[in-house]
C-alpha cells in the first residue's frame, strides 16, 4: 500500500491503532507515547502483523514500538522505508 503523505499513513494508524486498543479516534494524540496510549505486547504484535501484511515490501517487527515513541514517529518511519524502496525500483 502507497501513502502520499506521512499524514495519510498517520490517520491510518490512528485508526488502526484505534481498532486494537477500542480508545476512540479523538482521543488518540499521535504524539503521545505508545505507553501511555494504554498499547500492550498483545496489541503490538497484532498491529505489527496488521502493517507488516499493509506493507508487503519491507517487514514490520513487532520491536519498532520500541524503536519508535509515538503514533506521530512511526509514521514517519513508515512512510520514509516506503519511499525509500520506491525510490530504488
Amino acid at each position: 500500500m502507497q501513502f502520499d503523505s506521512v499524514q495519510s499513513l498517520e490517520q491510518t494508524l490512528i485508526e488502526m491503532l484505534s481498532q486494537e486498543t477500542d480508545l476512540d479516534i479523538h482521543d488518540i494524540d499521535p504524539k503521545a507515547s505508545f505507553a501511555a496510549l494504554g498499547l500492550d505486547s498483545v496489541e503490538s504484535v497484532s498491529l505489527a502483523c496488521r502493517l507488516d501484511d499493509m506493507f508487503s515490501d519491507f517487514t514490520v517487527k513487532p520491536e519498532i514500538f520500541w524503536e519508535v515513541q509515538s503514533i506521530s514517529e512511526l509514521s514517519e518511519e513508515l512512510f520514509r522505508k516506503s519511499r525509500s524502496i520506491i525510490q530504488e525500483a
